[in-house]
């Protein structure tokens, strides 16, 4: 059992660096190295707004699922929890990439919110046998990360400065494996707000931290990314019966020397929203990296939102939104469709 937990862990390491990645049929050069940790966080994101809108959020984004692209972006009036799904896929050698996250967040003052999230890439089981090749159980893999976030805001007569930072911690889980890290994401947002237009420009860095370990042995490191948006749209109104919103959003890896320096992404997105609570939503990906036209993760996304209009009394008062966003692009034969939810309490 020793030996083939040995094997298991070797592929496994492979795996994550990219391996698992490559379409059949393609030389694996032509790819990227993502490994699944990447892909869990760029790839896969846990908010579907951002999924729905080109792979992006750090200049617009608000609310729990804003952290994966913008900690700034965490900000909330009520007490709010949120849950994030991605179904199921089966893609490479019979694993499900299953994903879901889970988000807790709170006000604590008028200008800062704290929030809790954590989330989880399953890759179903791995058999273990014996030196005899006999079945002796399962274990399940995959990567999962905690994280805690906490984000200020200084607001002036029409404009707003917002600063955010996260702190995580990663593990990726195999029998006789449990490589992990800890990591910070830091970001910062400028809002300004004309008589009819808001506009806003963001920055933020991801996955500033030690690489992922087990015992002595390094995995390498998530990619340390940049991310720089901008947005433009229409002040939200009551009495306004449709609104608009656009951004652009610039993505590249901050180190040269690593294996995954090769993401280098612009998404753009469009937003419509019609009285205040429904909302539609395009998106494209240009894929800037040097890899092959084939091996590109470029094309269209698209998402819809809804939120109660105004709060729902069940016991306390309570408001609603449910958002999907899907990837038209085949990304690497992994499914991308996003659906979350997420549920506010005034106290």
């Amino acid at each position: 059992m020793r030996k083939h937990l040995v094997v298991i862990c070797l592929w496994a390491a492979l795996a994550l660096q990219g391996q698992a990645l490559a379409q059949p049929g393609f030389p694996k050069s032509d790819y990227p190295s993502l490994s699944l940790t990447d892909l869990a966080q760029i790839l896969r994101p846990n908010d579907a707004q951002g999924m729905a809108l080109g792979l992006t959020g750090a200049a617009y984004r608000e609310g729990l699922f804003a952290t994966y692209t913008n900690p700034a972006g965490l900000r909330l009036d009520d007490l709010t929890v949120a849950y994030s799904h991605i179904p199921a896929a089966g893609s490479f050698s019979g694993m499900l990439f299953n994903q879901e996250a889970f988000a807790l967040g709170l006000p604590v003052s008028e200008s800062i919110t704290l929030g809790a999230h954590f989330f989880n890439l399953n890759l179903g089981t791995i058999e273990l046998t014996d030196r005899f090749g006999n079945a002796v159980g399962e274990e399940r893999i995959g990567v999962r990360e905690a994280q805690l976030s906490g984000a200020a805001r200084l607001g002036f007569k029409q404009s707003m400065i917002a600063l955010g930072l996260n702190t995580k911690y990663l593990e990726i889980y195999l029998p006789g494996l449990n490589a992990h890290s800890f990591l910070v994401d830091a970001g910062m947002r400028y809002r300004l707000d004309t008589e009819k237009a808001r506009y806003a420009l963001a920055v933020s860095v991801s996955n500033l931290g030690e690489e992922l370990k087990h015992g002595m042995y390094s995995l390498g490191a998530p990619i340390r990314l940049l991310r720089s948006g901008l947005s433009a749209g229409t002040v939200p109104r009551p009495e306004a019966n449709v609104g608009v919103m656009a951004t652009l959003e610039y993505q590249r890896s901050l180190r040269d020397e690593e294996r995954y320096s090769r993401w280098n992404h612009l998404g753009l997105g469009v937003e419509l929203q019609f009285l205040n609570h429904l909302y539609s939503r395009l998106g494209y990906n240009f894929d800037f990296a040097d890899v092959s036209e084939r091996a590109k993760i470029d094309g269209f996304t698209y998402g819809l939102g809804f939120h109660t209009p105004r709060k729902i009394k069940v016991g306390v008062p309570i408001d609603l939104s449910l958002h999907y966003g899907k990837g038209l692009t085949d990304y690497r034969q992994l499914d991308t469709n996003v659906i979350t939810i997420a549920l506010g309490l005034e106290l």
